[in-house]
């Protein structure tokens, strides 16, 4: 049995050289992926690793090397695609192709907007749910162009199930990921709350949701206001 070891994580705009990112990466070098997605996170974040790095678009020209969405490997990328479909809000969304022990493998990595995004900061030309809304319509389109042998993940800005999204909001989201099987549903971080970001695989393929990366501070705090989620892929000898 041939396994894939993945990651993703939320690291709210930590430096690379601050203290929070070192323990960040210590604790991803713990778990030994294969494939990390970084959303909201600096495009070097990864860099001392060596590897290979692609990212969503630069989104504000005062802090270029702040992304959306940030994807490594070890392995070189090919077929970048930072669009995924032109209907989805701009600088959320990067995708590429890298090799992995069971061959090729397409990668989308993505942030889902907040509910909250452009109200009250940033253009603020939106109502709330609004670009969660329209990245939510448009999402299949781009997941439909997708290898059979594929993984999305990132933030989805959404508990599965959840207390307090809308439910049309809800639908949308299992709608967009219906062909695929999201591993992390039920995934608690450490204090006991439902995780935020997400694995999916298509169904078919075979996975696991693997331990929780502590967002917790060994002297107290958080590194994040994120925990790290994983995921371990599996795949027999004729994979």
């Amino acid at each position: 049995m041939k396994e894939l070891r993945v990651a993703n994580w939320n690291v709210e705009w930590r430096r690379p050289n601050g203290a929070d990112g070192h323990e960040i990466r210590a604790r991803l070098a713990d778990f030994g992926p294969d494939i990390v997605c970084l959303t909201e996170a600096h495009v070097d974040f990864l860099e001392d690793w060596g590897g290979h790095t692609i990212a969503s678009p630069i989104y504000d020209a005062s802090r270029p090397s702040r992304r959306s969405s940030v994807l490594w490997s070890r392995e070189p990328w090919r077929d970048l695609d930072q669009l995924g479909d032109p209907r989805l809000p701009p600088d959320c969304f990067v995708m590429g192709t890298t090799e992995t022990v069971i061959g090729p493998l397409q990668v989308a990595g993505l942030i889902i907007p907040y509910h909250m995004a452009e109200v009250a900061t940033g253009a603020r030309n939106c109502q709330m749910w609004q670009q969660h809304t329209e990245f939510l319509d448009h999402l299949p389109a781009a997941l439909g162009t997708m290898a059979s042998r594929s993984i999305v993940l990132g933030d989805f800005n959404q508990r599965i199930p959840s207390t307090w999204v809308p439910k049309a909001l809800q639908h949308k989201l299992q709608k967009a990921f219906e062909g695929h099987a999201i591993l992390t549903t039920q995934v608690l971080g450490p204090d006991g709350r439902q995780a935020i970001d997400h694995i999916a695989i298509p169904r078919g393929m075979q996975g696991r949701a693997g331990p929780v990366l502590s967002n917790e501070r060994a002297g107290g705090g958080r590194l994040s206001d994120h925990f790290g989620v994983t995921a371990v892929l599996e795949f027999g000898e004729a994979a």
